[in-house]
């Protein structure tokens, strides 16, 4: 059975007054105490929620044909006033079209009430009776180590049931065939149509917001064969704690969404905004404030976590990590950090003394001192490194980060190689003043071991290309090793560079890392690099995740 059905989010629970005047009066409003109500209603965080609303505009554009005034997306008492008028002017549009907006204005208007109890919307009634809402859980996806585009994971909505009638459906070609009290599952997710792969361009794509989005309703079996069996990632499941009246206006919601277009946009609109926002719609609850434009699934279902509204946690993994898994357990994905990071420094490099500055939007290292992950995977997004010399008085970029994914795997648990890939734009080692950064793009794959609970180590050839003074392609013979304890992190690092025009004056180089948790999110660290015989740099600060 395939059933696709185009859909949108967005979120939140009001309780109201009891039933007042009719729609008829309200299109116009006369008197202040009409234009109260009308005021409470626009305001109150139900009906914001039910137009996708974070502060003073709507998640969903105005062009996506979701709203029925001009400037719905941008004035929520304009939109209530539209929503009326479709009442008054077309009752069967209206219920047929806006369900949950009809079941949210009943407690409202005692016209709305009668009516939805009389007028017949098929199309809607089949939906209910398809996708039964019985049990509602969060799924998450975790990054998966064969596909990078997956840096934080995946989160969607799974929707269980039986079918209280039998039904028989016919679409074209296909036929829907259900008995009574058989199961059915769906899942609801939002993504990205572009597929990212190993492509940086679709990376920056992303997340300046430039793609289409498509919010999706597809048989859960579907969703569940996609993660654990053909990207290998390890699949959480969160039963929540809904109520009848909650679960009936989040079922009315996903009608109101189909066919709607929706922009994707990594920082600001992703997976995770958008099932925090179609949530919100059956309770205030599930909408967690962010103080930052970027919230990962691990740092929502982490805060959720705390609301008492999941009440069951089950995870799966895939065959090829079962053995991995059995040997060092699950990972915590309540306990991961947040994901943006700042550190500042001081860095001794060739007899300069440099401050630093380092600022990472999206971000999870095998550098942080924490061990809520088992499995060796970071990401940066979009992260930059800032020097200041106080001997000459300048400031200067010192590294830009693209795109840079890396996952050190267990390679005789998981049967999966290490893999590599960095865009970015970094100074050569040599210049203290002025930021003149040269590109480096690289990638690789290559082998890993875990050794026993504390100690990784892997071996990697990385191709890369650089330009310095000219062209430059080369291939970096890698090895490395981590090790974690408690509270304390280190890394380690031996390169060896293959190149064509051996441009930045060093053919090895030697790295290490230490970093110490002090409380919570903080640490302190202390980084040594030594690049051939002529360039050596010592490094210390403190990191904050956020």
């Amino acid at each position: 059975m395939k059933i696709l059905v185009a859909f949108v989010l967005c979120g939140a629970c009001l309780a109201a007054p009891s039933h007042a005047s009719t729609v008829q009066s309200l299109i116009n409003p006369q008197d202040s105490q009409t234009k109260a109500l009308l005021d409470s209603i626009a305001t109150s965080k139900q009906w914001r929620a039910l137009l996708h609303f974070r502060k003073n505009s709507s998640l969903i554009e105005q062009k996506s044909g979701f709203f029925l005034a001009k400037n719905g997306a941008k004035n929520p008492y304009a939109e209530l006033q539209a929503t009326l008028a479709l009442k008054k002017d077309n009752p069967q549009k209206f219920f047929c079209t806006y369900p949950a907006r009809a079941l949210y204005l009943s407690k409202f208007f005692a016209d709305i009430a009668k009516d939805r109890t009389r007028i017949v919307c098929d199309g809607f009634n089949e939906f209910q009776q398809i996708v039964a809402f019985d049990k509602i859980s969060l799924h998450y996806a975790a990054e998966s180590d064969v596909y990078p585009g997956s840096a934080m994971g995946h989160i969607y909505l799974a929707i269980e049931g039986t079918t209280k009638q039998d039904i028989s459906k016919k679409w074209g070609n296909t036929t829907l065939e259900l008995k009574k009290g058989q199961y059915v599952g769906y899942s609801m997710s939002f993504f990205a149509t572009a597929e990212l792969g190993l492509n940086p361009i679709a990376y920056i794509r992303a997340v300046m917001g430039n793609l289409d989005g498509i919010y999706a309703l597809s048989p859960l079996k579907n969703a569940e064969f996609e993660y654990i069996k053909n990207e290998k990632r390890n699949l959480w499941r969160l039963e929540l704690a809904l109520n009848d009246e909650e679960k009936a206006i989040l079922q009315a919601h996903l009608w109101e969404l189909k066919d709607i277009e929706i922009d994707y946009a990594f920082i600001t609109h992703n997976c995770n905004d958008a099932i925090k926002s179609l949530l919100r719609v059956a309770s205030e609850d599930f909408y967690i404030p962010q103080n930052k434009p970027y919230q990962t699934p691990t740092e929502y279902l982490r805060a959720l976590h705390t609301t008492g509204r999941i009440i069951d946690v089950k995870m799966e993994a895939p065959k090829n990590k079962e053995a991995f898994v059995k040997a060092y357990g699950r990972n915590d994905i309540f306990g991961v950090r947040d994901s943006a990071k700042m550190a500042l420094g001081y860095e001794m490099r060739n007899g300069d003394g440099l401050a630093s500055a380092y600022f990472a939007p999206i971000y999870s290292d095998i550098r942080n001192a924490n061990n809520a992950y088992h499995e060796l995977i970071e990401s940066r997004l979009a992260s930059i490194d800032i020097r200041f010399n106080p001997r000459t008085n300048d400031a200067f970029i010192q590294k830009i980060e693209a795109l840079h994914l890396f996952s050190l795997l267990d390679l005789y648990r998981s049967k999966n190689l290490s893999k590599y890939i960095d865009v970015s734009f970094e100074n050569p080692i040599g210049e203290h003043t002025r930021t003149n950064l040269k590109p480096n793009i690289a990638f690789g794959v290559g082998f890993g071991s875990y050794l026993g609970r504390y100690v990784s180590v892997y071996a990697m050839p990385i191709f890369g290309y650089d330009y310095v003074h000219a062209h430059n392609a080369y291939v970096d013979m890698r090895v490395g090793a981590v090790l974690r304890f408690h509270r304390v992190r280190f890394v380690g690092s031996y390169d060896y560079y293959l190149d064509i025009n051996n441009q930045r004056g060093y053919t090895q180089s030697v790295s290490a890392f230490v970093g110490v948790n002090l409380y919570k999110q903080s640490d302190i660290f202390i980084k040594a690099e030594m690049r051939g015989e002529r360039y050596n740099v010592i490094q210390t600060g403190v990191s904050v995740n956020f």
